[in-house]
C-alpha cells in the first residue's frame, strides 16, 4: 500500500470516529434536555421554584401548548435509542406520517378550542394565554402560527377543512407505507427461506437410497474384456 492510501484511510476512520462522538453526545445532551423539560413540565413550580421552573413552565407551555408533554417525551425516547443504537420502531415512515397525522387532528382542536378569539393579536394571545388567562392552549404559539396562516388566507372552517384533509391524506400514506412494508418484509423472508433450502445445508441421502444408485450406476456401466495379443518371435516367422 502507498502512504497516500494509509493516509485516506486513516482520515476516513478519524472522520468517523469523530462523527460516532459528535452524534453520541448530541444525543446525550438531547435526552438530558427533554428529560429535564419535561420533569419541569410535570412538577412546575414543585422542583425548581417559581423563579426557575414557573418561568421556564410558562415558556415551555405558552410555546408548544399541551403538546410540550408529548413533543418532549418523544425526543425523549429518540435520543435514547439513537444512543443505545436499538430501533424498536421498524417502519419508521409509516409512523412519521401518523405523527404529522396526530399533528393535524390536534391543530383541529386548536382552532375549535380558540375558535371565539379574534385573529388580532391571536398569535401572542396563544403564547401569553397560560400567564395572563390561566389557560393553556393545545399547540401553542407555535400551532397558532400555522392557524393563523389557514385562517388569514381562508377562515377558521376554512382551516379546519384543509387540516382536515390533510389529515385524511396522511393517514392514507401511513396505511400504504405500512402495508408496502409488510409486504416486503414477506418477500425476503420468502426469499431466504428459498435460498437456505436450495444452497444452505447439503442434504442427506439415506444409505439405501445410495445403494441403489451404486446398483445402477453398476449394472449401466459397459463390460469390456481386454483383449490379448499373443507375441510373435523371430524364430516363428523364419
Amino acid at each position: 500500500m502507498s502512504r497516500r492510501e494509509e493516509k485516506r484511510k486513516k482520515t476516513n476512520a478519524n472522520r468517523k470516529e469523530s462523527g460516532l462522538v459528535t452524534k453520541e453526545s448530541l444525543c446525550a445532551v438531547g435526552a438530558l434536555f427533554s428529560a429535564l423539560a419535561f420533569l419541569i413540565l410535570c412538577t412546575n413550580e414543585a422542583l425548581f421554584g417559581e423563579s426557575i421552573g414557573g418561568s421556564v413552565f410558562d415558556f415551555l407551555i405558552g410555546v408548544f401548548g399541551v403538546c410540550a408533554y408529548p413533543l418532549f417525551l418523544g425526543t425523549f425516547y429518540l435520543c435514547g435509542t439513537s444512543l443505545i443504537g436499538k430501533r424498536f420502531i421498524k417502519n419508521r415512515k409509516a409512523f412519521a406520517f401518523f405523527l404529522l397525522g396526530v399533528c393535524c387532528l390536534l391543530l383541529i382542536i386548536h382552532v375549535g378550542a380558540t375558535y371565539s378569539w379574534g385573529l388580532d393579536g391571536y398569535v401572542a394571545r396563544c403564547f401569553n394565554a397560560p400567564m395572563a388567562e390561566g389557560t393553556v392552549t393545545v399547540a401553542g404559539w407555535m400551532g397558532a402560527l400555522i392557524v393563523y396562516a389557514l385562517s388569514a388566507v381562508t377562515t377558521k372552517i376554512g382551516a379546519i377543512i384543509i387540516l382536515a384533509v390533510c389529515m385524511l391524506f396522511l393517514a392514507y400514506l401511513s396505511y400504504i407505507t405500512f402495508k408496502n412494508g409488510e409486504v416486503a418484509v414477506e418477500k425476503k423472508a420468502k426469499k431466504t427461506e428459498n435460498g437456505g433450502s436450495a444452497y444452505g445445508a447439503p442434504v442427506e441421502i439415506p444409505l439405501t437410497q445410495q445403494s441403489q444408485q451404486s446398483e445402477t450406476i453398476m449394472q449401466d456401466a459397459p463390460t469390456t474384456q481386454p483383449s490379448y495379443t499373443q507375441p510373435t518371435y523371430a524364430s516363428e516367422t523364419a
